[in-house]
This record gives C-alpha cells, sequence and structure tokens, in this order.
C-alpha cells in the first residue's frame, strides 16, 4: 500500500517542526543510552569519561523528562 500526504505551507512546518522533534527525542535517548552503557558495561562512547560526571546528566536528563513530561521512547 502506497500513500501521498499532502500539506499546505502551513501544515508542512508544523509536520517539519514534528519530525525534528522526534528526532531531538531519539538523541536525547541516545545519549542516555551511551552513558548507561559507559556505566554499567565501561563500554561505548562515553566510557572514558568521568563516573560522576555520566551520573550527573543522566540524572539531569531524566530530570528534565519528568519536568517537561516527555516520554521514553522504548
Amino acid at each position: 500500500m502506497k500513500m501521498t500526504l499532502e500539506f499546505d505551507e502551513t501544515e508542512r512546518y508544523e509536520h517539519e517542526v514534528a519530525c525534528k522533534a522526534i528526532d531531538i527525542l531519539i538523541l536525547v535517548d541516545d545519549i542516555d543510552q551511551e552513558l548507561r552503557s559507559a556505566l554499567k558495561h565501561e563500554s561505548g562512547e562515553f566510557a572514558k569519561l568521568d563516573v560522576d560526571t555520566m551520573e550527573a546528566v543522566r540524572a539531569w536528563i531524566w530530570e528534565q523528562r519528568t519536568s517537561r513530561n516527555i516520554p521514553e521512547l522504548t
């Protein structure tokens, strides 16, 4: 099945903003996953960072998610 979406200029802008917002949520989720991997398994992009810093960043991410009512992407 194939579907074509058509937007007027106002709807097109709103759609682009919504897509970018999803991209940002995915990025934040990926950062959190990398931090968790570094803390649990000492692997990933952030494996060489200070543990206290990583825990502080994860706590800040989750605090912001909670205060802004941002859903998890699992």
